[in-house]
């Protein structure tokens, strides 16, 4: 259970980082539409993301398909670090 907990930390940081760079990127009066719209969005592609990776892990294996996951979100990252300043 710790390290299932522990696993969940870098989704966390990967959340502060993308919200902390749309409050950045959208204008004031927008911020409300912008967070919805992504909250949305988020929400209706989670079981589209958990199907694919389910269905990439069996053909591929997990430490793949969470060793792929892990570059996008360095990824991601990085160009919230360029971009977000």
């Amino acid at each position: 259970m710790f390290l299932y907990m522990i696993s969940w930390i870098p989704a966390g940081a990967l959340n502060v980082l993308v919200f902390t760079m749309l409050q950045k990127i959208a204008s004031k009066h927008l911020i409300g539409r912008i967070f919805t719209a992504a909250t949305s969005l988020s929400a209706m592609a989670a079981p589209v993301g958990s199907l694919l990776g389910g269905s990439v892990g069996t053909w591929i294996g997990s430490v793949l398909v969470v060793t792929c996951s892990g570059i996008i979100g360095l990824i991601v990252a990085m160009l919230a670090i360029k971009y977000g300043s």
